[in-house]
């Protein structure tokens, strides 16, 4: 078990059955990380929810448990939602005889033909046993279309504070409550892309770091949008603004999405994440597409997995020559001693690195181009099989232009691409290239790219993490990545750093309770 050639190695998926979207994230106190996740466990695609459950002391070696919350009637569903730590008793569920972090309550939705509710549960454990509250629901609208609480405790105001979907409307609900259980409306927002439907909202306040507001922090707020996404199905926006009085206000009307590739959707941050951080996690793949991917056979097998826990932050960037202003900027969890020793450290040229290792690799590379480059230059990574299939990760310098990075995945397997339309080969996104000297405009321009290939799903983090892309990639025949090749397009393009570790499989030591 889990280790089948197209199963990521670092990243969590289900032993078998289907998952979606993350829930109920939090970092309890002592440190470990719990990931619950919207769960099928008796077929491989959706349907049937449950709340599944895992936990991991760095983010990466994930243990299973048993199931954390389970519909009770048949039709019903346990869809998305998340957790607090109810540490002073605000709902008046514990005795002095839990310890106050391990009051965990769950808010999530009761999915039924006629009906969507807010629902509540109480864990006394620390999150691994829950019980319903009994005069459930703590919400109820009488709709079809009111899903995925997102709450967290907003110290100024000494309340509870929900961002709540109204889907087919396009609106966030926001509501406050003292004790969990009763619920007051706020405010609505609306804006940004709406495609077909919202879907799992959060608000959580980020670090900032450069700019004015260096060292303060960023009310930002995350929409899922499906489908409708520029690529065709799933996708995630955010917006940055204020929240006070219950109400956001958006900075301003740009539509800005957090990951431009096509594998990344419904991502929640951690409740009581560790020294002030804001760690996000999304479910790694796009509902065009999910229910049919070739790591299931019929009801046998598992489908989906979790992206990297990132960090993010909003970084001070410039948009343009003109315009500098916020961007979210996430970037992976430490790897820690996961990562092995420095596979090689080449030359600045065209190379090829043999990958050695269970399958998952870290890399880090910097391509600079002269500031008076008169032609177009490109910069590629390629991550081969030894069947000859490829993914490429790049960069396209353009004099007087933006730089645009890149994947491309039409090579990287093609039985699947083939029989499904809407498998899109590539995604790219337009940046302006970094700075030697960040104080010179005419110092040459740097490309970084950090990116983490996993055997099936690559993620990509680019120009200090302003830009990130999550790619799956369904490789012919069984196979698994097994080089990294370097392409330059002329010498005016040269290779300033590379970076080359291999990750352990984090799961040798699985194990399931």
């Amino acid at each position: 078990m889990y280790q089948e050639t197209d199963r990521p190695q670092i990243h969590y998926s289900p032993s078998a059955g289907f998952m979606n979207d993350p829930n109920g994230l939090f970092v309890d106190d002592d440190g470990l990380f719990h990931l619950y996740f919207q769960y099928n466990p008796n077929q491989t695609v959706a349907g049937n929810q449950h709340w599944g459950h895992a936990t991991s002391k760095d983010g990466y070696a994930w243990d299973n448990h048993p199931i954390a919350l389970a519909p009770e009637k048949a039709g019903e569903g346990i869809f998305s939602g998340s957790i607090v730590v109810d540490r002073n008793n605000t709902s008046g569920f514990f005795g002095d005889d839990v310890k106050p972090g391990d009051r965990v309550i769950a808010i999530y939705t009761l999915n039924t033909e006629d009906n969507q509710t807010q629902d509540i549960a109480y864990s006394k454990d620390g999150g691994y046993t829950f019980t319903k509250y009994e005069r459930n629901p703590v919400i109820d609208l009488k709709t079809t279309q009111f899903r995925d609480p997102k709450v967290f405790w907003d110290e100024q105001n000494s309340h509870w504070v929900m961002a709540v979907a109204h889907p087919q409307s396009y609106e966030v609900g926001f509501y406050t409550s003292s004790d969990l259980k009763s619920w007051q409306e706020t405010s609505r927002f609306s804006g940004g892309l709406w495609g077909y439907q919202f879907e799992c909202p959060g608000l959580v306040q980020i670090p900032i770091v450069g700019g004015p507001r260096n060292g303060e922090k960023m009310w930002t707020l995350l929409v899922s949008i499906n489908p409708g996404a520029p690529l065709g199905g799933s996708v995630q926006q955010y917006f940055f603004g204020d929240f006070s009085n219950g109400k956001f206000t958006a900075n301003d009307t740009a539509v800005r999405f957090a990951d431009f590739g096509k594998d990344f959707y419904a991502a929640q941050t951690y409740f009581n994440a560790p020294q002030g951080q804001a760690i996000i996690q999304g479910w790694a793949s796009n509902w065009q597409y999910t229910q049919v991917a070739p790591t299931a056979r019929g009801d046998s097998g598992w489908r989906s997995a979790q992206s990297l826990p990132r960090t993010m932050t909003a970084r001070w960037t410039q948009y343009n020559p003109m315009y500098n202003g916020y961007q979210l900027s996430m970037e992976p969890l430490p790897f820690g001693t996961l990562a092995g020793a420095e596979l090689a450290r080449p030359a600045k040229s065209n190379t090829t690195v043999q990958l050695k290792g269970d399958g998952a690799f870290d890399v880090r590379a910097t391509f600079a181009v002269p500031a008076d480059a008169k032609n177009a230059e490109t910069a590629r990574l390629r991550v081969k099989t030894r069947g000859g299939d490829f993914l490429d990760i790049g960069a396209l310098v353009k004099p007087g232009d933006p730089a645009t990075i890149y994947t491309d995945r039409r090579k990287a397997g093609v039985t699947f691409a083939d029989t499904n339309s809407f498998f899109t080969d590539r995604a790219s996104v337009a940046v302006m290239p970094l700075r030697r000297d960040p104080a010179d405009a005419k110092s040459d321009q740097l490309i970084d790219l950090h990116v983490v290939v996993d055997r099936t799903l690559t993620e990509v983090f680019a120009q200090n993490g302003t830009v990130s892309a999550s790619t799956l990639t369904y490789w012919d025949n069984n196979e698994v990545p097994s080089s990294l090749q370097v392409g330059l397009s002329s010498k005016d393009i040269t290779l300033e750093s590379l970076s080359v570790k291999p990750i352990a499989s984090t799961w040798k030591h699985c194990a399931s309770y």
